[in-house]
């Protein structure tokens, strides 16, 4: 079993697996392995159109003590811009990842396998600190299986 989830993990972090006749193999949000079809329907947001609690309903939940919530924000403010803080801590994206300020929709899009990969925050005050809100994975997991649209 370990053996498999490392495999689907490596995978996911090189951005999918495949043997050439069968779909590439992503982490989902939940740590289970979904063939990646980029067929999903476009979820009405997107790298440039913002996220908004009539597609995506979590949206308008701030999370802990974020100054605002995902509703309005484009993944590319959310992603590269200092100034929106969706974070529950109340930080903005760059202030950890420096290469957030200048990263492109495509080099994003083939980061989100390795993000969904990464411990699920429980927000119980004892997560790792790489843990990620379920609220992003769910939204960065319905953007990459519908092929990251702008």
């Amino acid at each position: 079993m370990r053996k498999v989830f490392a495999a689907a993990l490596l995978c996911a972090v090189l951005g999918g697996c495949s043997d050439g006749n069968s779909k590439p193999l992503i982490l989902n949000a939940r740590n289970t392995t979904t063939e990646s079809t980029a067929n999903e329907p476009d979820p009405d947001y997107g790298w440039t159109r913002p996220v908004t609690a009539e597609v995506f309903s979590a949206a308008a939940t701030k999370l802990g003590s974020a100054e605002s919530a995902l509703d309005g924000h484009t993944l590319q403010a959310i992603v590269s811009d200092a100034t929106v803080r969706v974070r529950s801590d109340d930080q903005a994206c760059s202030t950890c990842h420096a290469w957030a300020t200048t990263i492109s929709r495509a080099a994003f899009c083939a980061r989100v396998p390795a993000f969904l990969a990464l411990p699920t925050a429980k927000g119980d005050g004892h997560d790792d600190p790489s843990a990620k809100p379920l609220v992003l994975k769910e939204l960065l997991e319905l953007w990459h299986a519908a092929g990251c649209p702008e």
